[in-house]
Parts: structure tokens; C-alpha cells; sequence
């Protein structure tokens, strides 16, 4: 029985998608195996995917959009979003996948309360467009209650351009809803303070926080207590949506169990 080999890509690899699913594969008996791989070059190791018959392929920042250049395809969300964090194999022809997309939607559910106040989404880059695009699909905010704020003004104007909504130098004072779509963890190097009302904050990661050990702004926003979705959170539904591209399966129950009691 063929192999089939899936790989992530990233500038450091980390342990949660070899973990997670090959621990699906082995439970459901599946011919298939997992491995992260570290590159500086995201174009070259999409063109190995090809190259090498490689199976499936998951894509972090930077490279989320870095990438789609070198794609046969893209699912609608990803091409809306233009970011890709799944890339599939299909007999040479690769197409673009956004599982993050479904993730934030699940995430963004325990939301609902929040609908009517004013979002601000912290990055500009393949997280933030994801984050808000799966904000304004739920009806839970309308791209005027909808702010912008980057390091980069430039790329924060480039989303907002796309997704109808503002950008802002600062932290609007009538923020309610405050979402991290940055790698950073410290509250001190987010434009926020703790004497900001700000009623949720999702930290959203790519280097995984490791189980049992919050990063700074968590610790933070638990103190507050404030709800808020970790890297971890995101990490799980994306994850089981990428299996089912990748094998054509949905993972069973009994899989599921085992692969999150490993991580």
C-alpha cells in the first residue's frame, strides 16, 4: 500500500500537526503520514509538493499568500480572502484552501453577544483577512463597526480597501471587540492597555502556545476575565477540516479522542 506523504511549511516548525494527525492516520488505520518541514522559501517548497507527488501541504504566515502564485487553483474562500494555509494534491495540480476560514467561524460563534459593537482586528495580513471575513459572512459585524489596525498603514489600508471597512492609526475609543491577528503574545506590545473596556480578545498565533502554558496576553485576558480564543482553539477545527481534504474522510470519534489527548 502506497504512502502518502503530508507536510506543513513554515519558518520554524512546530510539533501540533504531526501530532495531531498522525494520530488520526494511525487510529483510522490510514496509509498516510505527517511531517513539518522549516524553510525560508515558501514558492520553493510548494514547488517540491508538486515535484514530489506530496499529498497535502499546510501553509503558515508568512507565506499564506506568498504561495498562491505558484497554485493551479483556489477554493472560493481562499481566493476572496487571498490567503491559503491548505494546499491539496490533486494527480499534479495544486489547489489553494482556506481551513482557517472555518475555524474562525466555529471560534467566532461563542461571539454572538458582541454583534452589535464596534470590532477592531489587530494585523493586516492572511489571519486578519480571514478573521474578518468569517465576522462579516456570520452577520455578527458590518464592515462600518469594523476597524483595521496594522504596523504596516499601507497593508492596513489594502484590507480595509477590500473588505469596505476603516483602518485607524490608534485604538478607536468605542473598541468593545479586540482580536489579535498578529504572532505577538504581550500585551505590552499591543495597542491596548488594561484599563481599555475591551470585552473580548482573541490571541491569534502561529507558533502554537503549548497546552498549560497561556501566553502573556491570555494570562492577561483571563485576569479580565475576558473570553478568548487561543492559537490552540483555532489550531483544532482548521486542523480536522485539512484531514478530511487530505484523506476524503471524516476522523471518527474515537480518533478524535486520541489525537487531542496527545497534545
Amino acid at each position: 500500500m502506497k504512502i502518502q506523504l503530508c507536510i506543513s511549511i513554515a519558518k520554524k516548525a512546530g510539533s501540533f500537526g504531526t501530532t495531531f494527525h498522525n494520530a488520526l492516520y494511525s487510529e483510522m488505520n490510514l496509509p498516510f503520514v505527517y511531517q513539518a518541514f522549516s524553510t525560508q522559501d515558501g514558492r520553493k517548497a510548494v514547488q517540491s509538493v508538486r515535484k514530489l507527488s506530496i499529498r497535502g501541504c499546510s501553509v503558515t504566515m508568512p507565506f499564506k499568500s506568498k504561495v498562491i502564485p505558484e497554485l493551479d487553483a483556489l477554493d472560493p474562500i481562499a481566493k476572496s480572502v487571498q490567503a491559503v494555509n491548505t494546499i491539496v494534491n490533486q494527480g499534479g495540480k495544486l489547489k489553494g484552501y482556506n481551513t482557517d476560514y472555518f475555524s474562525a467561524k466555529v471560534c467566532f460563534k461563542r461571539f454572538k453577544r458582541f454583534r452589535k459593537d464596534h470590532w477592531v482586528i489587530f494585523g493586516a495580513g492572511g489571519i486578519a483577512r480571514t478573521c474578518a471575513k468569517a465576522l462579516i459572512d456570520l452577520g455578527y459585524v458590518d464592515p462600518s463597526h469594523l476597524t483595521i489596525l496594522a504596523r504596516d498603514p499601507k497593508q492596513a489600508r489594502k484590507l480595509a480597501q477590500i473588505l469596505g471597512c476603516k483602518t485607524a492609526a490608534k485604538l478607536p475609543p468605542q473598541t468593545t471587540v479586540f482580536i489579535n491577528a498578529t504572532p505577538e503574545t504581550r500585551i505590552r506590545k499591543l495597542p491596548i492597555s488594561t484599563g481599555k473596556q475591551i470585552r473580548a480578545v482573541g490571541d491569534y498565533v502561529v507558533v502554537l502556545p503549548k497546552l498549560g502554558k497561556p501566553t502573556p496576553l491570555i494570562r492577561w485576558a483571563q485576569t479580565k476575565k475576558l473570553p478568548c480564543i487561543s492559537g490552540l482553539d483555532l489550531a483544532i477545527p482548521q486542523a480536522i477540516q485539512q484531514f478530511r481534504l487530505y484523506t476524503g474522510k471524516k476522523p471518527t470519534p474515537q480518533a478524535l479522542k486520541k489525537a487531542l489527548s496527545m497534545l
